[in-house]
């Protein structure tokens, strides 16, 4: 069935046909004073009679292209709303209302039915990814599926879907799953399930939380933290594509927390200015409180600045081929 009606209307006078309606047994239309009718009933209308497409012209032309290719049943359901006796110009104002008022589905929860779709349904997960380019949401959304199942600690800091905002927590699921598409290109020697790169995503969260333990502090609230916020949690998954492939060369695990840990250990110097609120004065901060809300790290949004930070932060990098103990 089409998801969404489309919105015909029946002029009149326009046209051969007549339309008729023809009430349910046992049902009867009333009018209340000043009001509209309602009954249950089936519209029939004549061969001869002339609709015309209101809104839903796209979706009304793929029934037909479909239905000239034997691609459809002839009783396949085609959902209509039907407007009685309306002249063009009051067909104008209703596809404006409709098209007005439309609201796009959230982001968090178009990945969620996504997600849902492809599960279901290998066929529907080839045609999201292959064909309407969303095998990187669909991918994004598999981890973060494996991070529920797993009972990520990541998970009381992610919004879901129509959770109002706060600072209890710090990013949405559509910008989680966002942020994990830089590993998707990280240099693998196989392609890893959703559940592996849950473990070592958490793993590797595991070592920022050593390297600055304030912003994942129980009594902070993620909110107060730009590392926990969109441009942190993009910057650092990025920084852990560029870690993964110096872990392989190790020879160490990957959801080995310390690895990262040592690759991070310079992570606490990187600094950056600002500018006292109140006396106007420069000064420097680092650790924990680079990545504070309103501090240095804020002055980093968008492309470019995630860049910056990405940049500093392989800088300080520790990259050494040395022996490590796993």
């Amino acid at each position: 069935m089409c998801p969404l009606p489309a919105t015909a209307g029946f002029r009149a006078g326009c046209g051969r046909g007549t339309p008729h309606r023809r009430a349910m047994p046992g049902r009867s239309a009333t009018r209340p004073p000043g009001g509209s009718v309602t009954a249950a009933g089936t519209i029939t209308l004549d061969d001869a009679a002339i609709t015309w497409i209101v809104d839903g012209q796209h979706r009304s032309g793929a029934v037909r292209m479909l239905s000239e290719r034997n691609r459809l049943s002839d009783d396949f359901p085609v959902p209509v709303k039907l407007m009685l006796g309306f002249d063009r110009n009051e067909e104008i104002k209703q596809f404006y209302y409709i098209n007005r008022e439309a609201k796009s589905v959230p982001t968090d929860l178009t990945a969620d039915l996504l997600q849902r779709m492809a599960r279901q349904d290998s066929h529907e997960a080839e045609y999201l990814s292959e064909r309407k380019g969303k095998g990187s949401l669909l991918v994004g959304a598999a981890i973060y599926d494996a991070m529920v199942s797993k009972g990520s600690p990541w998970l009381t800091r992610i919004r879901k879907p129509n959770e109002k905002i706060s600072k209890d927590t710090s990013i949405a699921v559509s910008q989680f799953i966002g942020s994990l598409k830089p590993l998707q290109t990280a240099q693998m020697p196989r392609e890893l399930s959703p559940q592996e790169w849950a473990l070592i995503i958490d793993a590797f969260w595991e070592a920022v939380a050593r390297m600055l333990p304030t912003p994942f502090d129980p009594t902070e609230q993620p909110g107060d933290w730009v590392l926990l916020k969109t441009t942190g949690v993009t910057t650092m998954h990025r920084v852990l594509a560029d870690c993964l492939p110096i872990v392989i060369q190790r020879g160490a695990r990957l959801s080995d927390a310390h690895q990262y840990e040592q690759l991070l250990a310079d992570l606490p110097t990187l600094a950056g200015i600002v500018i006292d609120p109140d006396t106007g004065e420069e000064y420097q901060v680092d650790g924990a409180e680079f990545w504070r809300s309103a501090s240095s790290a804020s002055q980093y949004t968008g492309r470019y600045g995630t860049d910056r930070v990405v940049g500093m932060i392989r800088g300080l990098i520790a990259k050494t081929n040395s022996a490590i103990t796993v």
